[in-house]
């Protein structure tokens, strides 16, 4: 080459020249995406970087796009005083995907729950118009990098189909906008939960009088059907139903018994609360299965060695706190209040309840 040059050099001045044109040509011919900082809700910032970082990564290895260098966004952005997380709007990740001249501009935020929640979308420049949005669930390592690698090969996949499209200008009087492809890789799982449910009852008033405190045992089923409302509230209520077995002694003849069945439909609010804690409220209805067994001597007002069976209506009110032993195990003890509705009078009782809950998803 040294001689070639020093015998020719306008030769291979030339040469060199049409090498560096034909590899700034094949990279040029590769789209220009810019990823902007994704923002993170109830999430760890640090986190949030690593996971923007990791999916930057991750399209990187794909080899179909020029991806714009961090530096050059943070630059950008220093140079009209925003700060990378501000960049919500459809006019601000407009101007700056024009500033970085990005043909696409890929913005995201990072939600944590009991698993992370990963929404991504791709905007089209230099309209700002958002293409696709995706959404991925995720929880541990392998279950992250497994996520964020099929994100970058639905976003490639998605970007080269539409990448040779015509542009849509906001100058253009009648544009064609492109229908938003909603994807969405996998759908939100609703937690549900069972339980046991012990229970120490006091009875009040007319029924005082008749039984002794007595004891119970439920089995509980819930699922909190609005767990991806956009209301807070609502993503906390749960319904479910209840049944068990509780036993009474007579109080004046021990040999009497009361035996109650209650079948139950429930609806309230599971409110987490800092660390491990939360608060539960419900109120239920439903019916409940009365029977009654009088030996001999004093005690119920029944013939002697008769048992007596009825079906009353029945309402049940419950408050209490709860901690969290482990992922999917929480321990509930509160009071409740129920209310037998019989033909001639209301039937109290109060009591101490403490049930233990595993939470599971369909």
């Amino acid at each position: 080459m040294t001689r070639l040059f020093l015998k020719n050099p306008p030769a291979v001045l030339i040469l060199l020249l049409i090498m560096a044109y034909t590899q700034n040509l094949s990279a040029s011919g590769k789209e220009r995406v810019a990823v902007l900082s994704f923002l993170p809700h109830k999430s760890d910032a640090g986190y949030t970087r690593i996971i923007r970082d990791s999916l930057e990564t991750a399209l990187y290895r794909q080899n179909s796009f020029t991806l714009l260098e961090r530096d050059q966004i943070r630059r950008s952005f220093r140079a009209r005083n925003l700060e990378p997380h501000n960049c919500r709007s459809r006019k601000c990740i407009q101007s700056m995907g024009t500033m970085l001249s990005a043909r696409f501009v890929i913005t995201g935020t990072l939600k944590k729950n009991r698993r992370h929640t990963l929404k991504a979308q791709v905007h089209r420049m230099p309209s700002g118009q958002v293409l696709f949005s995706y959404i991925k669930f995720f929880s541990g390592e392998e279950k992250r990098r497994e996520a964020l690698n099929q994100l970058a090969e639905r976003i490639t996949r998605d970007i080269l189909q539409y990448g040779d499209m015509p542009i849509i200008t906001p100058e253009e009087k009648k544009p064609t906008p492109l229908p938003p492809a909603k994807v969405q890789t996998k759908s939100s799982p609703l937690p549900f939960s069972i339980g046991v449910e012990g229970l120490m009852i006091l009875p009040a008033g007319h029924f005082h009088s008749l039984v002794h405190n007595g004891y119970g045992v439920h089995a509980v089923a819930d699922i909190t059907p609005l767990r991806n409302s956009r209301y807070p509230l609502l993503k906390h209520m749960f319904i479910g139903i209840k049944s068990g077995y509780q036993s009474f002694t007579g109080r004046v003849n021990s040999r009497d018994r009361a035996t109650l069945v209650p079948i139950l439909g429930m609806a309230g609010l599971s409110l987490p609360l800092p660390s491990i804690f939360s608060l539960r409220f419900s109120i239920g209805g439903g019916v409940t299965l009365v029977t009654l067994s009088h030996g001999t001597g004093d005690g119920f007002n029944m013939p002697d060695n008769s048992s007596a069976r009825s079906t009353e209506a029945t309402i049940e009110f419950f408050a209490g706190p709860g901690i969290r032993i482990f992922e999917g195990l929480k321990i509930y003890a509160g009071w409740f209040y129920a209310m037998r509705i019989e033909a001639s009078r209301p039937v109290h009782a109060t009591g101490l309840t403490v049930s233990a809950t595993m939470n599971f998803k369909i």
